[in-house]
């Protein structure tokens, strides 16, 4: 979600599915093609849930501190089909990018 200034806000449950995708593709060696493909047919969830089943790193912790106390000033948050929808067209369309970015990189001339 964009606010004022052209700052982005992320829920706790989009941190969490980044988490996931960082996972997969560092962690787990998938390439993007195969995580998009792992997205569609296994669903958001599954991604986002393989992230939340690993200890986190030091920078993850800070994510998960913010993320708790976010947790504990707001009521749970059940997410819309919508949302989830809009969450997993975005995450395909930055790792479309990412994609695209890194094959014109390896393309040049070094």
């Amino acid at each position: 979600m964009k606010k004022g200034g052209g700052r982005r806000y992320y829920r706790p449950e989009d941190v969490q599915l980044l988490s996931g995708i960082r996972e997969f593709l560092y962690e787990k060696d998938f390439s993007i093609k195969q995580l998009q493909e792992y997205l569609l047919k296994e669903g958001v969830d599954k991604v986002a849930t393989s992230s939340s089943n690993k200890t986190a790193s030091a920078s993850d912790n800070k994510i998960q501190s913010k993320t708790q106390t976010a947790k504990t000033k707001q009521k749970p948050a059940t997410p819309k089909t919508d949302d989830r929808d809009e969450v997993l067209r975005q995450a395909l369309s930055s790792l479309t990018d990412a994609r695209d970015i890194l094959s014109t990189t390896l393309k040049a001339p070094h």
